[in-house]
This record gives structure tokens, C-alpha cells and sequence, in this order.
């Protein structure tokens, strides 16, 4: 029988293990089963123990790639960290440095408003837009003011400290040391005066009065305590530059609130506040054009101006109404019309004889002088000729006819008040202060009424020019000053004509403190220093002091190629000589003297 019958191995080939296994389980039955059994239980669990070998290896690795990541992430937030650290020094660094450019560009911006505020003239309605946008953008500066406060306080809190011997020090050569210490001793002599007090009255005076003093010497203390000098390390000469800066900037500030920015301040070195300016600029046109008092007087001046019969010598002028001048009537002597310049004072009034009745706050008189053709100069060598004068300088010739065309010219030369008003100081060294009652033979006191002296050229040209005047020219001056005369002086050939005409040199000046080593008139004129304006009298224009007093700034250059101005009109320092309508003087332009004032001139517009 065939082995393959007999479920045996045939010889012809091996037979693999498999087939082996498989035909022992034939012949064994009962023992392949379990065996089967077996062999499935040891595949699952060989299954098994791979799945979780590979499943360990896989969270192996997980636990790899978390531990990455969390390295990764640690260094990511590291390096965020840094970023950020960097980010905010970054970020402090641009604030620090914005913060310095807008300190500086205020500082620029402070320089700018102060150079617009000293353009912004004449104070009329051409300029209220303009005034009104400086005003804001000066409120916007100001407003700024407690941040930078805040910097200074930061930068002087790297500053060294002070010994009490040097606090004490800048105490004692504080400026205001000396008042606060007179504020001590009048609060202390109240105080007594409170306690001798008999009466309710004179007690409640004295209580006012002392609440007044303790008030005023609490400000001083405070201000004596403030600390004023600031010393830096080293290490921070950043911070000590800085100071100063914020320091100038906020001190700038401070005095733009106080001055330019207040409504009614003037100061010497700006004038009118802008405030001031602007609520002038919008009232004037009314004052002086528009209002019905205006009109009425316009009215009335313009038909008697070019009415031939009524003023024939204006010769039929056709005048325009002039913004900032108010018509006065007309002058009962000379028959020329006068007029108020409000941005000087107020309008002089007229008293019954129809003089101008002057007081300290009396503005600018203006004479509106017809205009005509006059011989200028003086000559020495004809008697028979024009302007004949034996008296008469080289720079006087040679005479020669000028035509001067109508224009407005002060009848009196400015006074101390008018200047005050305007530019917010009296430079006069012949002050109300200063001035000697002996120095006048009625014995008054000085006053504003004055002219207003130790005025250069300079000055008289800025301060004239923000009004919109002028100094006369040479010609303009001796027309006026001559008003239709050829003689010497207006008043006559004579030096004695002058007498009650002008104030020189004289006998007067002479005994009461008058200058050693002079010349001196043999007459008493009342007067040592300068006269109130208008004490003597005028000429035929209605002009008073074209005579002596002060010497007037003119516009000339005194000759080609000199930087020197032309001052005419001599003065109370001189003799009579000095004072001829055809005299000339001249003097730098920025050098103000003791006898040096000014006679404003304007034009006519159209």
C-alpha cells in the first residue's frame, strides 16, 4: 500500500515541518488540539507583547518629543522674555527721546511765538485772525507747563544734594532777600500799632493790613526758599543740561502766561499783550470810524477841511477818515483841525477858551498840517536873501524850496505817560521820581506830562512803528517847526523872541543846579531840566516846544555815508543858538541821551 495512503512521510521529497505538525495532529487528534490551543495562545501573546513593545517605542518617543518641546518652548519663552525686556528698554528709550525733541521743539516753539507777538502790529482789525491764532497755540504751550514740571522734578532728583551752609548762603543773596526781611519788620510794626489801637475802626484797618503783610511775606518766604542752583555727578551731565533747559523753557512759560497771554500786560520788551491787542484791534474801528459820536465828528471835520472859505489853508483838501484818530475841533489860533490818537491815551478835552486841556493820561495830539512849498535851510552870506540867518551852519546849506505834501504831526512832544502806556517802561532820567520840584520856578513836582526822554533813535523807530507812526523827515520837521516863517526861530530875528517861546539854557537853569562850564541865556525861562509839554507858547501851526526843551529824532540820516541820525529842535542843556528852526544835530542811533525825545509824525491814508 502506498505511504501517502497510510498517512505516512513519502520519501520522494522532505516534507516541511508545517506539513509534519499538520498530519501529527491528524494521527493524534486529542493531542493537536491542545497543542493548537497552545500555539494560538503563545501567537496572541507574541501579538500582544509587540503591540506593546512598539506602543512603549512609541511613547518613548512621545515622551521624547514632549521633553522637545518643552525645551523648545522653555527657550521660545526665554527668548520672548528677552524680546520683551529688549521691547520695553526699546520703548523707553523712544518715549525718553520723544520727550527731549518735544522739549526742545517747545522750546523753538516759545523762541517763535515771542518773535510772531513782536511782528503782530499795528494793534487793527487786519490783524484779529492773526492775534487769535497766536493766542491759542500759546494757550496750547502753556498747557504743558505741570509736564514739564514733572521732568525737571525727575532730573533734579539725580541732582547732589545741598549742605545747610549752602542752603542758607543761596537764601541770603536771593534777590528778595532784603524785602522779605522789611516784610518782617513792617508786619512786626502792625502789629504794635494793632496793639495801641483805641478804635473798632483803626483796629479793623490795622487787621487788614496785617492779613495783607503776612500774606505778601508768606509769597517771599516761599519764593527766598525756592532752591536755585542745581549741582549734578558726574555721571549726569545729561541730567544737568537737561535742568537748565526745562528751567529756561519753564521760566519762559511762566513769564508768556504773565505777560503776552494776560489781558491787560504790557512789558518793556514786547508791549501790549496779545490780548490787549486783539480787544483794542476789535474796538477801534468803532471808536474811532463807525460809532455815532465818530461819524458825527467826521462828519463835521471832513466838510470844514475842504470848505475854502471856512479852512482855506487846507485848500479844499479831500481827507478820508483815518482809523485810530478821533477829530478834536479845530485849533482857535492856528484854525488847523486837531485830532486824538487813542492807542496813546485818552482824547484831550477842550477847555472853555478852546485850549487843549492836558492830564497824564492825555494821548497823542495830532495837527493834520495843510502841506505846501517852503524854503528849507539857512544861509549867512546875503542878508537879502532867503532864510538869512548870521548864525547859520555849514550843514544848514544851502536853502533851497521844498514841497511837502499834508500829513499829520504831533502838536507836542510825546510825554513820559504816552510812553509808558505803550511800551510798558519810562527810560526818562528826569522821572516823576527823580525830578526836583527846584529844578521849576512854580515849584511843581515832576509828572508824566514830561517829555519822555534817554530814547534812541532805535527805540523811537520800533515802538512808532508798531503804532503805525513815524518820525518826521528833516523837511517835514522844519516845515512844521518854521509853520511859514524865514526868520531864525519862529517867533523872530531876535534871540530874546524866545523868551516864553521855548526853553533853553538860562539863567534859571543856571542858579538852580544847572550844568558847570555853559552857555547860558540871560533870562529866566522857569525851567532848568525839560518843561511839561505845551508850557510855552506855540507857534503859528498851534506846535508847542519846536523850541528847545528836548531834541527830536528825525528819520534822516544826517549826511550821505553817516550811519548817524538827524535830531532837530535843540534843548534845555543848549542856548538859543541850538535851537533855530534851521539847526542841525545828530546822534548814533542807538545811543539814548538825558535830553533826547521825539515828535511822532503819521500819514495820511487813503
Amino acid at each position: 500500500m502506498p505511504r501517502a495512503e497510510e498517512d505516512k512521510p513519502i520519501h520522494a521529497t522532505p516534507p516541511t515541518r508545517a506539513e509534519r505538525i499538520v498530519k501529527w495532529v491528524m494521527r493524534n487528534p486529542g493531542k493537536g488540539s491542545a497543542a493548537a490551543l497552545a500555539s494560538a495562545a503563545l501567537a496572541v501573546i507574541g501579538v500582544l507583547f509587540c503591540a506593546n513593545v512598539r506602543a512603549n517605542r512609541a511613547l518613548t518617543r512621545a515622551n521624547t518629543d514632549l521633553s522637545s518641546e518643552r525645551t523648545n518652548l522653555a527657550n521660545a519663552n526665554a527668548s520672548l522674555a528677552t524680546k520683551t525686556t529688549e521691547s520695553e528698554a526699546r520703548r523707553k528709550e523712544a518715549e525718553t527721546k520723544r520727550d527731549e525733541v518735544l522739549r526742545l521743539s517747545a522750546l523753538q516753539d516759545l523762541d517763535d511765538l515771542l518773535a510772531q507777538a513782536d511782528a503782530l502790529w499795528p494793534a487793527d482789525a487786519e490783524n484779529i485772525t492773526r492775534y487769535e491764532r497766536w493766542i491759542g497755540a500759546a494757550h496750547e504751550l502753556v498747557a504743558d507747563l505741570p509736564l514739564h514740571g514733572r521732568q525737571r522734578d525727575e532730573l533734579r532728583a539725580k541732582a547732589l544734594p545741598q549742605s545747610a551752609e549752602e542752603r542758607q548762603a543761596e537764601r541770603a543773596s536771593h534777590p528778595q532777600a532784603a524785602r522779605l526781611a522789611e516784610s518782617e519788620g513792617e508786619l512786626q510794626a502792625a502789629a504794635d500799632a494793632g496793639a495801641m489801637a483805641k478804635s473798632a475802626a483803626l483796629v479793623r484797618a490795622i487787621r487788614a493790613e496785617l492779613t495783607r503783610l503776612e500774606r505778601e511775606r508768606d509769597e517771599l518766604a516761599a519764593e527766598v526758599d525756592q532752591r536755585r542752583t542745581w549741582q549734578f555727578p558726574e555721571s549726569e551731565r545729561e541730567a544737568r543740561w537737561w535742568n537748565n533747559q526745562l528751567t529756561k523753557l519753564i521760566e519762559g512759560l511762566q513769564e508768556l502766561q504773565r505777560g503776552l497771554l494776560a489781558q491787560d500786560a504790557l512789558s518793556a520788551e514786547h508791549g501790549w499783550s496779545l490780548p490787549k491787542r486783539l480787544a483794542f484791534a476789535r474796538s477801534i474801528e468803532e471808536r474811532s470810524l463807525t460809532g455815532p459820536e465818530a461819524e458825527t465828528r467826521w462828519a463835521e471835520a471832513l466838510a470844514s477841511i475842504r470848505d475854502r472859505d471856512e479852512c482855506p489853508a487846507y485848500r479844499g483838501l479831500a481827507l478820508a477818515p483815518q482809523l485810530g484818530l478821533l477829530p478834536l475841533g479845530r485849533d482857535p489860533d492856528s484854525g488847523l483841525w486837531e485830532f486824538a490818537h487813542f492807542q496813546t491815551g485818552a482824547p484831550a478835552l477842550r477847555g472853555p477858551d478852546g485850549k487843549l486841556v492836558l492830564e497824564e493820561e492825555t494821548g497823542l495830539v495830532f495837527v493834520l498840517l495843510p502841506g505846501g512849498t517852503f524854503q528849507m535851510g539857512a544861509q549867512k552870506t546875503d542878508p537879502n536873501g532867503a532864510n538869512y540867518d548870521a548864525q547859520a551852519a555849514d550843514d544848514e546849506g544851502p536853502v533851497h524850496s521844498v514841497t511837502i505834501a499834508p500829513f499829520f504831526l504831533s502838536k507836542y512832544e510825546m510825554t513820559q505817560g504816552q510812553w509808558l502806556r505803550f511800551a510798558g517802561r519810562n527810560p526818562s532820567q528826569y522821572n516823576p521820581q527823580s525830578y526836583a520840584p527846584s529844578w521849576n520856578s512854580a515849584g511843581d513836582p515832576g509828572d508824566l506830562l514830561h517829555p519822555v526822554e534817554q530814547v534812541s533813535w532805535n527805540d523811537c523807530a520800533i515802538l512808532l512803528e508798531r503804532m503805525g507812526l513815524e518820525l518826521p523827515a528833516e523837511a517835514q520837521w522844519e516845515y512844521g517847526a518854521r509853520a511859514g516863517t524865514t526868520t531864525p526861530w519862529c517867533c523872530g530875528n531876535e534871540k530874546e523872541s524866545i523868551r516864553n517861546a521855548g526853553n533853553v539854557a538860562d539863567r534859571h537853569a543856571k542858579e538852580h543846579d544847572g550844568f558847570a562850564g555853559k552857555l547860558w541865556e540871560d533870562w529866566d525861562d522857569g525851567n532848568t531840566t525839560h518843561a511839561r509839554v505845551g508850557s510855552y507858547q506855540p507857534n503859528a501851526f498851534g506846535l508847542h516846544d519846536v523850541i528847545g526843551n528836548v531834541w527830536e529824532s528825525c528819520q534822516d540820516f544826517y549826511a550821505p555815508g553817516s550811519t548817524d541820525r538827524s535830531r532837530r529842535g535843540g534843548t534845555f542843556f543848549f542856548p538859543a543858538a541850538v535851537a533855530r528852526s534851521a539847526a542841525r544835530s545828530y546822534r548814533s542811533p542807538d545811543n539814548p541821551v538825558y535830553d533826547l525825545g521825539l515828535r511822532p509824525a503819521k500819514r495820511i491814508t487813503p
